[in-house]
Protein backbone atom coordinates (compact mmCIF):
# COMPACT_ATOMS: atom_id res chain seq x y z
CA UNK A 1 0.00 0.00 0.00
CA UNK A 2 1.22 3.27 -0.97
CA UNK A 3 1.52 6.87 1.49
CA UNK A 4 1.70 9.01 -1.39
CA UNK A 5 0.41 12.17 -0.97
CA UNK A 6 -2.39 13.31 -3.31
CA UNK A 7 -4.15 16.87 -2.98
CA UNK A 8 -7.71 16.56 -4.94
CA UNK A 9 -9.83 19.11 -6.20
CA UNK A 10 -12.99 18.54 -7.31
CA UNK A 11 -16.29 18.96 -6.26
CA UNK A 12 -18.83 16.70 -9.01
CA UNK A 13 -20.26 13.16 -8.42
CA UNK A 14 -16.80 12.85 -11.46
CA UNK A 15 -14.68 14.04 -8.42
CA UNK A 16 -16.44 11.14 -6.23
CA UNK A 17 -15.10 8.21 -8.71
CA UNK A 18 -11.80 9.52 -8.66
CA UNK A 19 -11.39 10.34 -5.17
CA UNK A 20 -13.02 6.41 -4.65
CA UNK A 21 -10.30 4.94 -7.33
CA UNK A 22 -7.51 7.10 -5.16
CA UNK A 23 -8.41 5.78 -1.86
CA UNK A 24 -8.95 2.40 -2.83
CA UNK A 25 -5.32 2.83 -3.76
CA UNK A 26 -4.16 4.04 -0.93
CA UNK A 27 -3.30 7.31 -1.56
CA UNK A 28 -3.01 10.00 1.39
CA UNK A 29 -6.14 12.40 0.11
CA UNK A 30 -6.31 16.42 0.78
CA UNK A 31 -9.13 17.57 -0.44
CA UNK A 32 -8.95 21.17 -1.20
CA UNK A 33 -12.51 22.84 -2.32
CA UNK A 34 -13.69 26.65 -3.18
CA UNK A 35 -15.30 27.44 -0.51
CA UNK A 36 -18.61 28.33 -3.47
CA UNK A 37 -19.01 24.84 -3.71
CA UNK A 38 -18.45 23.29 -0.05
CA UNK A 39 -22.08 22.18 0.21
CA UNK A 40 -21.89 20.26 -3.40
CA UNK A 41 -18.47 18.65 -2.03
CA UNK A 42 -20.42 17.68 1.25
CA UNK A 43 -22.93 16.12 -0.83
CA UNK A 44 -20.60 13.31 -2.01
CA UNK A 45 -20.02 11.57 1.72
CA UNK A 46 -16.32 10.83 0.95
CA UNK A 47 -14.82 13.64 3.64
CA UNK A 48 -13.88 10.53 5.64
CA UNK A 49 -11.61 9.27 2.76
CA UNK A 50 -9.39 11.84 3.62
CA UNK A 51 -6.68 13.45 5.53
CA UNK A 52 -8.57 17.17 5.60
CA UNK A 53 -10.30 19.80 3.93
CA UNK A 54 -9.29 23.33 3.18
CA UNK A 55 -11.68 25.55 1.57
CA UNK A 56 -10.51 28.54 -0.57
CA UNK A 57 -12.09 31.79 -2.08
CA UNK A 58 -9.76 32.08 -5.23
CA UNK A 59 -7.83 29.87 -7.26
CA UNK A 60 -4.93 32.51 -7.28
CA UNK A 61 -5.00 33.19 -3.25
CA UNK A 62 -1.43 32.77 -1.56
CA UNK A 63 -3.47 31.21 1.22
CA UNK A 64 -3.78 28.20 -1.44
CA UNK A 65 -0.46 28.04 -2.42
CA UNK A 66 0.80 28.11 0.80
CA UNK A 67 -1.69 25.24 2.08
CA UNK A 68 -0.68 22.72 -0.86
CA UNK A 69 3.11 23.24 -0.09
CA UNK A 70 3.22 22.67 3.53
CA UNK A 71 0.78 19.23 2.78
CA UNK A 72 4.31 18.43 0.37
CA UNK A 73 1.99 16.31 -1.79
CA UNK A 74 3.80 14.29 -4.60
CA UNK A 75 0.63 14.51 -6.93
CA UNK A 76 -2.24 16.71 -7.47
CA UNK A 77 -5.15 15.28 -8.91
CA UNK A 78 -8.00 17.83 -10.74
CA UNK A 79 -11.46 16.49 -11.04
CA UNK A 80 -14.02 18.56 -12.53
CA UNK A 81 -12.17 21.69 -11.48
CA UNK A 82 -13.73 24.72 -13.20
CA UNK A 83 -10.62 26.91 -12.58
CA UNK A 84 -7.37 27.00 -14.96
CA UNK A 85 -4.20 25.98 -12.59
CA UNK A 86 -2.21 28.21 -11.79
CA UNK A 87 1.66 27.56 -13.10
CA UNK A 88 3.18 28.17 -9.58
CA UNK A 89 0.52 25.59 -8.04
CA UNK A 90 1.09 23.19 -11.49
CA UNK A 91 4.65 23.12 -10.49
CA UNK A 92 4.02 22.05 -6.25
CA UNK A 93 3.92 18.10 -6.50
CA UNK A 94 7.11 16.13 -6.79
CA UNK A 95 5.96 13.65 -9.25
CA UNK A 96 2.71 15.50 -11.42
CA UNK A 97 0.04 17.63 -11.06
CA UNK A 98 -2.62 15.94 -13.22
CA UNK A 99 -5.94 16.41 -14.67
CA UNK A 100 -9.24 14.01 -15.05
CA UNK A 101 -10.94 15.40 -17.74
CA UNK A 102 -14.20 13.90 -19.16
CA UNK A 103 -14.07 13.66 -22.94
CA UNK A 104 -11.52 12.08 -25.18
CA UNK A 105 -8.62 14.76 -25.86
CA UNK A 106 -8.23 17.09 -27.64
CA UNK A 107 -12.10 16.90 -28.59
CA UNK A 108 -13.67 18.78 -26.44
CA UNK A 109 -11.46 20.69 -24.77
CA UNK A 110 -12.43 23.38 -21.92
CA UNK A 111 -15.05 22.92 -19.65
CA UNK A 112 -18.58 21.85 -19.82
CA UNK A 113 -17.82 18.49 -22.08
CA UNK A 114 -20.33 16.80 -21.44
CA UNK A 115 -23.31 19.35 -22.67
CA UNK A 116 -20.89 19.36 -25.56
CA UNK A 117 -21.05 15.91 -25.84
CA UNK A 118 -24.93 15.88 -25.42
CA UNK A 119 -25.26 18.64 -27.99
CA UNK A 120 -23.37 17.25 -30.62
CA UNK A 121 -25.08 13.97 -30.07
CA UNK A 122 -22.14 12.00 -29.17
CA UNK A 123 -22.86 8.23 -28.14
CA UNK A 124 -19.75 7.69 -27.63
CA UNK A 125 -17.27 9.28 -25.04
CA UNK A 126 -14.09 9.25 -22.41
CA UNK A 127 -11.76 10.13 -19.87
CA UNK A 128 -9.03 11.39 -20.14
CA UNK A 129 -5.88 11.58 -17.75
CA UNK A 130 -3.19 14.65 -18.71
CA UNK A 131 -0.41 16.32 -16.85
CA UNK A 132 -1.26 20.00 -16.22
CA UNK A 133 0.59 22.81 -18.40
CA UNK A 134 0.25 26.67 -19.05
CA UNK A 135 -1.99 25.33 -21.85
CA UNK A 136 -5.89 24.77 -20.62
CA UNK A 137 -6.32 20.67 -21.13
CA UNK A 138 -3.25 20.95 -22.79
CA UNK A 139 -0.64 18.80 -21.32
CA UNK A 140 1.01 15.53 -22.33
CA UNK A 141 -1.94 12.29 -22.23
CA UNK A 142 -1.41 9.86 -19.69
CA UNK A 143 -4.12 7.85 -20.44
CA UNK A 144 -7.51 7.67 -22.12
CA UNK A 145 -10.17 5.54 -20.91
CA UNK A 146 -13.56 5.48 -23.86
CA UNK A 147 -16.97 4.25 -23.37
CA UNK A 148 -20.52 3.80 -24.71
CA UNK A 149 -23.11 5.80 -23.37
CA UNK A 150 -27.18 6.97 -24.36
CA UNK A 151 -29.42 9.62 -23.95
CA UNK A 152 -33.05 9.51 -23.57
CA UNK A 153 -34.30 12.43 -23.98
CA UNK A 154 -38.65 13.05 -22.61
CA UNK A 155 -38.56 16.70 -22.99
CA UNK A 156 -34.97 17.87 -24.12
CA UNK A 157 -35.67 20.80 -26.07
CA UNK A 158 -33.52 23.00 -28.35
CA UNK A 159 -33.22 26.54 -29.03
CA UNK A 160 -30.76 28.81 -30.47
CA UNK A 161 -28.09 25.62 -29.62
CA UNK A 162 -28.74 25.55 -26.50
CA UNK A 163 -30.90 23.32 -24.29
CA UNK A 164 -34.16 25.22 -22.09
CA UNK A 165 -34.71 21.79 -20.88
CA UNK A 166 -33.24 18.70 -19.96
CA UNK A 167 -33.29 15.88 -17.31
CA UNK A 168 -29.98 14.86 -16.57
CA UNK A 169 -31.40 11.84 -14.65
CA UNK A 170 -32.38 10.47 -18.20
CA UNK A 171 -29.03 9.70 -19.06
CA UNK A 172 -27.49 6.36 -18.45
CA UNK A 173 -23.88 4.72 -19.27
CA UNK A 174 -23.27 1.57 -21.23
Amino acid sequence: MTHRKVVVFGDTLFSKSGIMALHSLGFQLYFIVSKEDHSKFEKLNCLDKGQSLFLFHSITDLELETHIKKIAPDYIFLFGLKHKMPDRIISIPKIAAINSHPSLLPELKGPNPWYWAIYQGLETSAVTLHQLSSEFDGGDIIAQFSFEFKFYYYECKRSRGYFNSCDSSLYRFS
